[in-house]
């Protein structure tokens, strides 16, 4: 078997929900957002706190550097209920800066400090990825059972980005991008010349952070990835073909929603049988719980 390299799965996004139940609570935070902002030039001189107001929501972007945010805090109204929502970009940290924010919300927001969103908090939102330094993106094709939603981005000069399997409104949606290109293009280090993103990203998880690593199920043992080479070997009657190079220009959820319910479902136990070796989601939850320490308390 050929070498293999990954990197550790990370937390790359997470949203954690706290509900306010009380007026004066409500008002309080709504200053003290007010508050932050005003004395950014104070809290981070090198760095800025950026402040938009929505119809039912305010929220501050931090950032510690003019070009690099590690953190959204957002307070709003959603459904009659009142929140604070704090969102993590962890990849971006750097240094001393998450334990900066960390006390400065034990600061400014006592009732919110940062040991109450690990704890009590509810995620509504977090963004998991597995790194390969091996499988360059679009060299294989990535597929899951009950979906009929894909999409591969082009650019302009026709060039393949990202790969989305399920929608934008789906408790669960994957997406697979170049990460080196993307680094490349926003101007940033490259370290490795084959960097394929495979992404999670899973809605209304309902959990607090600190029970993820024991009772979060492993999103990525949803998503399948075939071989191509394989799949083109095994079988080779033109309809099969066809469909393979539809797979890599739409995606397969999208190809296979526009055949037959019978052609769909041969089709699909084609997939499912050119699996490829090298995609083993269990190991990588392995990592869930060395990824959560970025994030703790």
């Amino acid at each position: 078997m050929s070498l293999e390299l990954w990197r550790p799965l990370l937390i790359d996004r997470i949203s954690m929900n706290l509900e306010i139940d009380k007026n004066d609570l409500y008002s309080f935070a709504w200053e003290q957002l007010r508050g932050i902002h005003d004395l950014q030039k104070q809290l981070l001189p090198e760095g800025k706190i950026t402040l938009k107001k929505e119809q039912y929501a305010t929220r501050i972007g931090y950032y510690p550097n003019k070009k690099r945010k590690i953190a959204d805090i957002e307070l709003g109204q959603a459904y009659q209920h009142r929140y604070l929502k704090l969102t993590l970009y962890p990849p971006k940290f750097a240094g001393n800066e998450f334990a900066e924010l960390k006390e400065l919300l034990g600061i400014l927001l006592p009732e919110f400090r940062y040991e109450n969103f690990f704890l009590h908090s509810r995620v509504a939102y977090i963004e998991l990825a597995c790194d390969s330094l091996t499988h360059p993106a679009h060299s294989f094709i990535p597929f899951r059972a009950k979906s009929n939603n894909s999409l591969i981005f082009v650019d302009g000069l026709g060039g393949k980005g990202s790969t989305y399997l399920g929608s934008t409104t789906s408790d669960l949606r994957f997406c697979i991008y170049d990460k080196a290109k993307q680094l490349k293009e926003s101007k940033q280090t490259v370290p490795y010349k084959v960097h394929t993103r495979l992404e999670s990203r899973v809605r209304k998880l309902n959990l607090p952070p600190v029970e993820l690593s024991l009772k979060m199920l492993n999103p990525f043992e949803k998503l399948w990835i075939a071989d191509v080479s394989l799949a083109r070997s095994l079988w080779t009657d033109t309809h099969w073909l066809s469909f393979l190079d539809s797979c890599e220009n739409i995606g397969s959820a999208a190809s296979l929603a526009k055949m037959p319910k019978a052609s769909r479902k041969v089709f699909m136990s084609r997939l499912f049988m050119a699996r490829a070796k090298w995609w083993r989601p269990h190991d990588h939850w392995k990592g869930i719980e060395s990824a959560l320490t970025k994030i703790a308390p």
